[in-house]
């Protein structure tokens, strides 16, 4: 069988036309439509960069308006709490309040836990109205800490207030105690001394004096005061002999200081000499 045989050499060559790809520096990317794609990824990017860019513009907005509205809500919290403790109104509608620090001795003491319990209303009340999660974070630290604060001045408050109330209320017990030993009979006389000097002693005790010496000066003193008005009512009524007897009983009981004691006795007898 006769193999067919072409003529390599009779075939047309033709000129003028030229492939990029017949060599290995023809085929660039450009040859295959890279510079396009190239444009779009740059378009993309630049894109990118300028979205990244608004990006933390708005977060940086965010973050200012965030941090106006934690100082507005602060400011709020401030004046309901300066409200609450010195008074003033909270809006037209409410009542005025006295403060609670212009409160004094029981009605401060009684006031204590409401106050405390309305600061804290007042600061959760403000962080409520917090118009996002970011600003209720931003309040909540300095809320927690201010509420500490307020709770603490409050609780020294109140026990001032409550040691100035005992020493009143201890000296309205000895007054009273007095006035019973003054007016009273003998007995009286007896249950108001034990009174005055217990309720000397634990005054003192209360204000932090615990030296005997001092103690038993002021129960002396105290109970002198009581002694010598039972006498000068005694006297008021002429009856000098029963004042002339209780007073050199309590001078021999060494209830009545020596100088009141003298003055006492020095006047019972000048009275009495100028009634006899």
């Amino acid at each position: 069988m006769r193999v067919p045989h072409v003529d390599f050499g009779s075939i047309t060559k033709v000129s003028g036309v030229s492939s990029p790809y017949q060599t290995a520096t023809g085929a660039t990317p450009e040859a295959f439509g890279a510079g396009p794609a190239r444009a779009l990824i740059q378009g993309g990017q630049t894109l990118k960069k300028e979205s990244n860019v608004l990006d933390k513009i708005a977060l940086d907005i965010q973050q200012e308006d965030n941090e106006s509205e934690a100082e507005k809500l602060d400011a709020e919290a401030m004046r309901r709490v300066r409200i609450e403790s010195y008074g003033g109104q909270l809006d037209p509608n409410s009542p005025m309040k006295d403060g609670y620090y212009n409160l004094r001795n029981d009605e401060a003491v009684a006031q204590t836990g409401a106050f405390q319990a309305a600061i804290k209303k007042h600061y959760d009340d403000v962080l409520a109205t917090a118009s996002n999660d970011a600003v209720k974070r931003m309040l909540s630290k300095s809320f927690n800490k201010g509420y500490q604060s307020e709770f603490d001045s409050a609780a020294k408050f109140h026990i001032g207030q409550r040691n100035n109330a005992q020493k009143i209320h201890s000296a309205a017990r000895i007054q009273e105690a007095q006035q019973q030993g003054v007016l009273g009979d003998e007995s009286k006389y007896r249950g108001a001394y034990a009174i005055v000097a217990a309720m000397t002693e634990k005054s003192l005790k209360q204000q932090g004096i615990t030296d005997r010496k001092t103690i038993s000066s002021a129960i002396q003193d105290q109970t002198s005061k009581m002694a010598i008005g039972r006498i000068q009512r005694l006297m008021s009524e002429e009856d000098y002999e029963a004042a002339r007897v209780f007073a050199e009983g309590e001078i021999a009981a060494g209830r009545l200081d020596e100088l009141s004691a003298g003055k006492t006795l020095a006047a019972i007898n000048q009275e009495g000499e100028y009634f006899t």
